[in-house]
């Protein structure tokens, strides 16, 4: 190889490696501008079972861990039970549990009735796409302003150390 095609080759090398860095960056910036996108919980309707009007803002004081799901998301479901056990760990943090679908009321609590879960399923009224939410489950954890501090895409065990960790230092 003569010394044009070298400097040819090195040259596509730092270019190929200068577009995946600015992916990458992209990519980053696209993450943080979703979570703030997603801003506080003044931009979050929701309603209970009941049908009532729920104000985030009543949470004041206290954080929140608002979990967006849905009865067909496997993920979501099998997340469950690790929601109940770190609500009842967290017990003492000032925590408030809130797991939101926004499918039909009925469907919900069907649902719930169901799973018998220790849970507070509520309703969301806002738009997924409203909140950047494109696929499930979803979580944000929100101080005890309402900001929104977190937010978590994929199901985890929330039970397990280093996520009761993560909820305990926010």
């Amino acid at each position: 190889m003569n010394r044009n095609n070298t400097i040819m080759w090195a040259v596509c090398l730092l270019l190929v490696l200068g577009c995946n860095s600015a992916e990458n960056t992209e990519k980053n910036t696209e993450e943080q501008s979703r979570a703030e996108t997603a801003g506080t919980s003044q931009t979050i309707e929701l309603v209970d079972l009941d049908g009532n009007s729920i104000d985030l803002s009543q949470y004041k004081g206290k954080k929140i861990f608002l979990n967006f799901w849905a009865t067909w998301c496997g993920p979501c479901i099998k997340e469950m039970p690790s929601i109940e056990r770190a609500q009842r760990v967290l017990n003492q943090e000032d925590y408030v549990f809130l797991l939101a679908s926004d499918e039909a009321l009925k469907r919900i609590q069907s649902f719930a009735t169901k799973k018998e879960m220790a849970l507070n399923f509520v309703q969301l009224k806002t738009p997924l796409s409203n909140l950047k939410i494109h696929s499930l489950p979803v979580t944000f954890i929100m101080n005890s302003e309402g900001d929104i501090l977190k937010r978590i895409e994929d199901a985890r065990e929330w039970d397990e150390l280093e996520n009761l960790e993560l909820l305990k230092s926010l």
